[in-house]
């Protein structure tokens, strides 16, 4: 099939792949049902004070995505400049990639929502407990899935290419994401629990700085400074990923936590009081206050 059918198909398959959610999670599960009201009410009647919150919240991550986009087709330009065949490996190994980041990475998005809950039910100490917990597993995870790849590589490349010039390519090239995976996961996971800290917009700006003046730099000096193929590539983003995760790291672990919950209990509208027996989860330890005035930790 031609680009224009397989880009015909991919859109077919995703009205087809929507249409589906929506009918799974509105119409037979019913999960929208207590949001419906928000969700169709015109943005016009939406206080100034509200429209502000979700323009604050929004340009950051707007910006995000941009310089994420911009650091991809910088990359792709460099890849292009290099030759037809390390364009096509360039595409290839992003496939590479997704193998040993989308285990870790779901748990850390998994954790990040969970760690929300705590926040927003006041558990401090389980929510850190938990956290730093997390990052022990995403790593282990980063771990396992990147000895899987590399062990797993001819197998790998034989499903996605029948080129003997792009498996090679492939092959001197999966080490490298095999090795820095790890530690990028680390500063994955710390990021994902900023966004959870109400801090995302630091994250957001060490992301930038690592990718503007790391990432894309190192790519260019790699390419046309020193000839290299995409070898040079894989390793700029492998620097730019470490660096961004070492910063985020580092806001995680001086994160005020406090402060996070105050800003989750108040998104989440729930009264100061800290034991919330209107709650309709029950999955760790809440605090209550006896009548003598001592807190308390209950296991619920």
């Amino acid at each position: 099939p031609s680009l224009v059918v397989l880009g015909i198909f991919h859109l077919m398959f995703d009205i087809v792949a929507t249409a589906l959610y929506f009918y799974m999670t509105f119409e037979r599960r019913g999960w929208f049902e207590d949001y419906e009201e928000g969700i169709f009410t015109p943005s016009t009647s939406l206080s100034s004070l509200q429209v502000k919150k979700i323009v604050n919240v929004t340009l950051p991550l707007i910006g995000d995505e941009i310089i994420g986009n911009i650091e991809d087709i910088v990359l792709a330009i460099f890849a292009v400049y290099q030759g037809t065949a390390e364009a096509a490996t360039w595409i290839l190994l992003s496939y590479a990639w997704d193998i040993v980041e989308i285990t870790p990475e779901s748990f850390a998005e998994a954790a990040a929502m969970r760690l929300t809950r705590h926040l927003s039910k006041g558990n401090k100490d389980f929510a850190q407990t938990m956290a730093f917990e997390s990052i022990k597993i995403t790593t282990i995870l980063a771990t396992i899935s990147s000895v899987v790849l590399y062990l797993g590589a001819p197998v790998f490349i034989w499903i996605i290419s029948v080129d003997d010039t792009l498996d090679q390519m492939l092959l001197e090239i999966i080490p490298y994401i095999c090795l820095c995976q790890p530690f990028v996961t680390v500063g994955m996971t710390a990021m994902e629990f900023n966004d959870a800290l109400h801090i995302y917009k630091k994250s957001m700006v060490i992301d930038a700085i690592a990718s503007l003046c790391l990432t894309i730099p190192i790519g260019a000096l790699m390419t046309y400074g020193f000839g290299y193929n995409i070898e040079g590539l894989a390793a700029a983003e492998c620097i730019g990923y470490t660096a961004a995760g070492v910063g985020n790291l580092i806001f995680f672990m001086d994160a005020d936590w406090d402060r996070a919950i105050r800003k989750a209990r108040g998104i989440s509208e729930i009264s100061p009081t800290i034991n919330d027996n209107a709650d309709s989860y029950n999955d760790g330890p809440s605090l209550t206050t006896k009548n003598d005035n001592r807190v308390t930790l209950e296991v619920v």
